[in-house]
């Protein structure tokens, strides 16, 4: 063997060895008795990769940290280099890409995974991994936002209106670093310098970010477990794990992602595979990815196709028609809660089907006659599909198209499709999976709120807010428009703001009946004339929108409120004078101003 061979092999051998090795920080001949109050951490660190050391055998433990540096570590703590996290990381490249492909970094990975776990922000990123910004040292202060945010730490941090903070330097700490110099010095994990100070722009070492990143690293006591959900509510998600049912409570603070988008916990659906992050025994974060996700699409069997071998199945429901393709070799089949085949599947059938990064991993069919019972929540009509969304208690949301044959009765009379409303209680019957009889009754209430949103349109909406909850009702041709009792108004009479009383036959106003609205203007202006013993004032108002002036007569209430932010020290309406600029707070009813506050701005 030639000694070249040789000298590969011992370079081989040599990298075997040191990589099975666990790594003292005093191996490293530039780490020091000086540096014994970090040699825990960087002895950890380096063991597990996250920090690692020169070409030369060095550490550089006294070499100052940069800010990209920085990101890098906080990234391999929260795991990003872990392969039970490659999905997780993956849909972190997914959403981030477009937003860090401007940046020149090799790192891409890393950033985008602490955005995903909401440790820095899309609008601190020039700050951190800009041509200009990514190679400076990391000041102590911005050392506190990353380590506070990187242990969950930022929602308790800002809790406090009122920061006091003991360092003698605390004037020169940024007011927008100063909750968090709190937070890690009360949680230990940074500390002052020598004479109570915190030296908030002084650099960090690489001996200096191992030991915060450590101590931060113990403070989460990470852990995760994995679950399929089961059932949500607004505060809680049901999950299967390990075959075991439990409530995981989603308390305010803790985020929900699906493929690294925030969402709320009752947008999680069932049968998705979750996984639940905890700090310590405290849920931190739930999460999901579509390519580890279960779904469900329900619908009419609408083709079946199996070309050598590749199976396709094509369902129609309200959202039209889909095609999936079947798992060729692991999909289970069910029909009527029976074990069968693909070719026992056929057209018409009701069929709900299981799916997993795209592929139908089973199907689940009934046959003959169902019976269903619920409330609509949409009706679709087209020329393609005619189909309703039913809420029913058993099975959730449930989508049917109907049978060309279908009946439909009403309140006891027979109408069809376009007779239903949109919160009809309904009893379905289904055949051979689509609709074949409809027995609906409609839900008549009146409800009293402020109207918040009109749309004209050739399908006219009306949103009302009550005390309890904003909803969206329809207009009907047969809607009647009563305001200030004139029932021959139209939908152009409302106004926003104005407080109505609303009859309705499920989700269709039948009646609406509403005041001519009172509205509370704000004038701003300049003084013309004032008449304190008749308590009349003249303001000239300048439309922003045209540019154009006009006068306005304001009635000044007796008790109105006299504010006045210049030097005048004025307190009453006798106080006021011709010329001087006022912002004028009251009601409007007919073209007549009543002023229950003036606010002098300028003499």
């Amino acid at each position: 063997m030639s000694k070249k061979s040789i000298l590969s092999l011992l370079v081989v051998l040599t990298l075997i060895v040191s990589s099975l090795t666990m790594v003292s920080a005093a191996v490293f001949p530039d780490i020091t008795s000086n540096h014994n109050w970090a040699d825990e951490a960087i002895t950890s660190m380096v063991n597990r990769g996250i920090l690692k050391g020169y070409t030369d055998g060095t550490f550089k433990p006294d070499k100052s940290v940069t800010r990209l540096e920085t990101l890098i570590i906080a990234s391999r703590i929260m795991g990003v280099d872990d392969e039970a996290n490659s999905e997780y990381r993956n849909a972190a490249n997914k959403k981030y890409a477009s937003v860090l492909e401007p940046y020149n970094i090799d790192f891409k990975d890393e950033v985008a995974y602490l955005l995903y776990w909401d440790v820095i922000t899309t609008d601190e990123l020039t700050s951190f991994i800009s041509d200009t910004s990514k190679d400076q040292s990391l000041k102590r202060h911005e050392a506190a936002v990353i380590l506070t945010k990187l242990v969950g730490g930022a929602e308790k941090a800002l809790e406090d209106a009122v920061i006091v903070l003991d360092f003698a330097d605390a004037s020169s700490i940024p007011s927008s670093s100063k909750a968090y110099v709190k937070y890690v010095y009360d949680m230990g994990l940074m500390k002052g310098v020598d004479n109570n100070n915190f030296n908030p722009n002084g650099e960090l070492t690489r001996a200096m970010i191992s030991t915060i990143m450590y101590r931060g690293e113990n403070l989460m006591n990470a852990s995760y477990k994995e679950g399929t959900v089961q059932g949500v509510t607004d505060s809680s998600v049901i999950v299967s794990i390990k075959g075991e049912e439990q409530v995981i409570p989603v308390a305010d603070g803790v985020t929900v992602k699906v493929d690294g988008t925030n969402v709320k916990v009752s947008s999680l659906q069932k049968s998705q595979t979750v996984r639940i992050h905890y700090q310590g025994t405290v849920v931190r974060m739930i999460d999901a990815v579509s390519s580890n996700t279960y779904t469900t699409d329900t619908g009419m069997i609408y083709t079946l196709a199996d070309n050598a071998g590749v199976k396709k199945i094509t369902i129609k429901n309200a959202s039209g028609t889909k095609t999936y393709t079947v798992d060729s070799t692991n999909c289970k089949y069910i029909v009527n809660n029976q074990i069968t085949t693909f070719s026992a599947l056929a057209k018409s059938q009701y069929a709900k089907l299981t799916i997993q990064g795209g592929i139908v991993t089973e199907v689940n069919v009934e046959t003959g006659n169902k019976t269903y019972s619920g409330k609509i929540v949409s009706i679709k009509l087209d020329e393609n599909i005619t189909a309703l969304v039913v809420s029913t208690s058993e099975n959730g949301e449930m989508e049917f198209v109907f049978n060309e044959d279908a009946t439909v009765s009403r309140n006891s009379s027979k109408t069809d499709v376009r007779g239903l409303s949109v919160g009809d209680t309904v009893s379905l019957t289904i055949t051979d999976g689509g609709i074949s009889k409809v027995v609906a009754k409609s839900a008549s209430k009146t409800v009293n709120g402020t109207i918040t949103k009109i749309l004209i349109s050739s399908i006219p909406e009306i949103t009302i807010k009550t005390s309890t909850d904003e909803v969206t009702y329809m207009v009907t041709n047969d809607t009647v428009f009563e305001v200030t009792g004139n029932t021959d108004a139209t939908i152009y009479d409302l106004r926003l703001g104005a407080t109505a009383e609303v009859r309705l036959d499920s989700a269709n106003i039948e009646r609406i009946k509403t005041e001519t609205l009172v509205v509370s203007p704000t004038l701003t202006g300049i003084v013309t004339y004032v008449h304190p013993t008749s308590y009349v004032m003249g303001i000239q108002v300048t439309d922003a929108a045209t540019g154009a002036v006009s006068e306005v007569q304001t009635v000044v209430k007796s008790n109105a409120k006299i504010t006045d932010t210049t030097s005048s020290n004025i307190s009453s309406l006798k106080g006021i004078t011709a010329g001087m600029t006022v912002v004028a707070v009251g009601t409007a009813n007919y073209g007549v101003y009543e002023i229950s506050q003036i606010i002098v701005t300028a003499k």
